[in-house]
């Protein structure tokens, strides 16, 4: 699974099991955004939130991009891979620092240790532009259960990720 949000920053919430992801909207902190993988080509987003936000139509095998609009301006891709956890196969992207420490957060409190990071740049299309961020790629090859202390991994990546996320 690979998400992607332009300007602001989305929050995986918790996995569905192997059906689907929830997402805290980038929106609004009351809202939540659940994307429920359909068939092969296409990923259905369902919305659970107290003001309907429209459908959205997300095809991993395209861009996948579509762009919300409720008083801010939110850029959101899901891409579909196979397996239970976000680190079984795919990436995960980042595009800003705040999201870095977020992915160092959760990498830390997990205990995952990873080797791998790549700088790429992402096309994102929306019906009105296409921009190519700077984004920092995370290989869930390389992710390891790490055994020392989470003091340790956080210092592993205060100089790994922060070098990296430098190009952002």
């Amino acid at each position: 699974v690979r998400f992607y949000v332009e300007g602001q920053q989305a929050k995986l919430l918790s996995p569905e099991g192997t059906r689907g992801w929830v997402f805290e909207s980038p929106l609004d902190s009351s809202e939540a955004i659940k994307f429920i993988p359909g068939g092969a080509d296409t990923v259905d987003a369902e919305f659970n939130t107290l003001t309907s936000l429209g459908n959205v139509d997300i095809s991993p095998k395209a861009i996948g991009v579509r762009k919300i609009n409720r008083g801010r301006d939110a850029v959101l891709r899901m891409e579909k891979v196979d397996g239970q956890s976000i680190w079984d196969k795919g990436e995960f992207t980042v595009t800003d620092q705040r999201m870095v420490n977020d992915l160092v957060d959760r990498l830390v409190s997990n205990r995952w240790q990873v080797d791998d990071f790549t700088m790429k740049n992402i096309m994102v299309g929306t019906t009105k532009s296409n921009i190519t961020p700077r984004a920092l790629q995370v290989d869930a090859g390389s992710v390891k259960r790490f055994s020392g202390s989470e003091q340790e991994l956080r210092t592993y990546y205060s100089k790994s990720l922060t070098t990296a996320a430098t190009a952002l």
